[in-house]
């Protein structure tokens, strides 16, 4: 019983997702079948991460070296230098969709060009304040401040077109102030592999222009 209670709880969670991400969406001026394909690409592309290049860094390690003595085996910890590859690459779905969907909005709407660009900085340099790196999950940021800082920066440059404005610059406001600008703290860190724009999820890139459409909709 409770594994169909949380079945259906599943699936109204995802409808009232759909729903919504696709009315974001039609806000900016995409059609239902364009909406379907970007959902599409983003939930398939989230598993996807394309390498582009990677960084050395050298961080202190603990080494234990064993030694014997009278039958005795002494643990002794030691510190010494290591050197870690760091693999940048960057998530389909995470960071390229939301980047051609944003490509998409500006060729469709020059005259937004310069506010987007005003816009996108500025919230860029909130994020970044706020952002921190956690180890082993990546950079995070307060959920709401990226969206709500996308309106408040679009609001002077936005008039009719403040959702699509809304959108850009919490979409790549995010893709820098985030991830972009913080790329030196994750290869200090000595992760392996650093996916901009996540990895295996729905990221925060995604999801920020979506309720920064929303938000920007109700003012």
């Amino acid at each position: 019983m409770d594994y169909v209670l949380a079945f259906i709880f599943f699936l109204i969670a995802a409808f009232i997702f759909i729903f919504v991400t696709e009315v974001a969406f039609e806000k900016t001026g995409f059609s239902r079948l364009q909406f379907l394909l970007i959902l599409g690409a983003t939930l398939v592309g989230s598993y996807v991460d394309i390498p582009v290049w990677q960084m050395k860094n050298v961080r202190p390690t603990v080494v234990v070296r064993e030694v014997r003595a009278f039958w005795i085996t002494y643990r002794i910890p030691q510190y010494a230098l290591a050197r870690v590859t760091t693999t940048i690459a960057i998530n389909v779905g995470g960071a390229l969709v939301p980047l051609v969907v944003t490509a998409i909005l500006l060729d469709s709407h020059p005259s937004i060009w310069l506010g987007a660009l005003v816009a996108t900085a500025l919230t860029s340099l909130a994020v970044h304040a706020v952002a921190k790196y956690v180890a082993g999950v990546g950079i995070v940021a307060p959920t709401i401040l990226p969206p709500v800082a996308a309106v408040l920066f679009s609001l002077p440059f936005g008039m009719s077109y403040l959702p699509i404005t809304a959108y850009i610059a919490g979409t790549l406001g995010t893709l820098i102030g985030a991830d972009l600008s913080n790329l030196g703290k994750i290869s200090a860190g000595g992760t392996h592999v650093a996916s901009i724009g996540g990895a295996g999820k729905f990221d925060g890139i995604f999801l920020t222009g979506v309720v920064a459409v929303l938000i920007a909709s109700l003012i």
